[in-house]
């Protein structure tokens, strides 16, 4: 074939893509993916970087707050208990050197001393477990005692689990408790006072009754022929009565030891029963007659037996010292108990005596403030405090006819498991 002059014949040579397709788009996918790799590690490290910053930040952040706080806190690394850090406030609390504190252990600085000190901090940092208002008592540089509410929670610092300790100095929180078990205790004994009495009463007549029945067994065994079987009955009357006389001395010295708070599930008619029998013959002599409405289905409280009854023992001699004077007819005083909600029990105590004039409603239960003519003006103001230590409730009305009411409000007990920290028994420090 001729080709004409004139025209220009141009071929074309076949591209990669079109020659080697399949090699084309892999090249691509590998070069894409790459590319997407190294964006992707660009961005990881972009972030890598603004959370070291913040990391940064945020322990620069910590530190300040941890050197500024009023709180005294320190640092405990977990994996050897060694003391990290301690701010100023610690130093000043427990009277020990951030340099004297730093790389030794709390046992070692002279914070844990008592008992198998070792060993407690060991199951402690072992549990991992936080703490959370654990009393505490510090050998003060002076020789004294000084009293600690700490508080632990498990953090991550600088790649290692440490406890960061807050330490609240109560000393003075507990020399004022002290102090105000002393009253307790003191008043407890005048109450005592003037149930001499009634309280002698409830002793000597099982006495009495023992001594008749001895006396009776003796003429019995004097017999040629003794009657076994009522020398048996005698002795267990006497039995019966020598624990009646046990329980009564068992009570009395209950109300007059001084002891620490021994808060445990108390069932508050038992309690009721309990104080009622103490001022029997206290009733009995003031011609008072007591009436019971109580519920028998409550759920138990929670509080110190001694102290409750205490509280319960006052309001009664106060409600028949108000009915002093009136008709022995009208001398009636009621015990009641309800669960007044889902939460708490209440009691009262009602008399049908003169009331409380309306000027001084609003100040019974404030110290030194009396109606009585010998009167200290402690009673009401400690029941209260005691109550309001229980987290209760104490207040009075008037009666709408004669008389007033004392209402006693306890919450509930609420049983929960707890869980072991590794230092033994603690002592949860009330809300203050």
């Amino acid at each position: 074939m001729q080709i004409p002059e004139g025209p220009e014949l141009q071929t074309e040579t076949p591209g990669l893509w079109a020659e080697h397709p399949a090699a084309a788009l892999v090249t691509v996918a590998v070069v894409g993916l790459q590319a997407f790799m190294i964006s992707g590690l660009i961005l990881a490290r972009i972030r890598q970087k603004r959370a070291e910053k913040e990391l940064r930040l945020s322990e620069a952040r910590f530190a300040g707050i941890f050197r500024s706080s009023p709180a005294a806190m320190g640092i405990v690394r977990q994996t050897d208990g060694r003391i990290v850090d301690v701010n100023p406030e610690w130093e000043s609390v427990t009277g020990i050197s951030r340099n004297d504190a730093i790389g030794r252990t709390p046992v070692e600085a002279g914070l844990l001393i008592d008992g198998d000190a070792e060993g407690r901090l060991r199951r402690f940092l072992e549990a991992g477990k936080p703490l959370e208002n654990y009393e505490h008592v510090l050998r003060a540089a002076d020789g004294g005692n000084r009293w600690l509410s700490l508080s632990t929670e498990l953090l991550t610092l600088h790649d290692e689990a440490c406890f960061i300790v807050v330490a609240k100095d109560v000393t003075e929180f507990r020399e004022s408790e002290k102090a105000r078990q002393q009253l307790a205790h003191t008043s407890r004994l005048a109450m005592l006072g003037e149930m001499t009495a009634s309280i002698a009463h409830e002793i000597n007549q099982p006495l009495g009754a023992i001594l008749s029945n001895t006396d009776a067994a003796e003429m019995l065994l004097a017999r040629p022929d003794p009657p076994l079987d009522e020398v048996k009955q005698i002795l267990t009357d006497i039995r019966r009565d020598d624990r009646r006389a046990s329980e009564v001395i068992k009570k009395v010295r209950s109300l007059v030891g001084l002891r620490e708070i021994q808060q445990r599930p108390l069932d508050l008619n038992e309690v009721i029963r309990e104080a009622v029998k103490l001022i029997t013959h206290e009733v009995q002599r003031r011609g008072v007659t007591i009436i019971h409405d109580l519920d028998d289905n409550l759920p138990l409280i929670q509080g110190d037996p001694v102290q409750v009854e205490q509280v319960l023992i006052n309001l009664m001699l106060n409600a028949m010292d108000a009915m002093k004077g009136v008709p022995m007819i009208r001398r009636t005083l009621t015990l009641r108990s309800w669960q007044k909600d889902a939460n708490s029990v209440a009691t009262s105590v009602e008399d049908h005596g003169h009331g409380i004039p309306s000027d001084d409603l609003g100040r019974i239960f404030d110290s030194f403030f009396t109606t009585k003519q010998n009167g200290m003006g402690l009673g009401l103001a400690l029941a209260r405090s005691i109550v309001e230590l229980h987290s209760g409730s104490l207040f009075a009305e008037n009666n709408a006819s004669t008389g007033a009411t004392f209402y006693l409000i306890l919450p509930i007990n609420v049983s929960s498991p707890h869980e072991g920290n590794g230092l033994g028994n603690t002592r949860r420090s009330s809300d203050r």
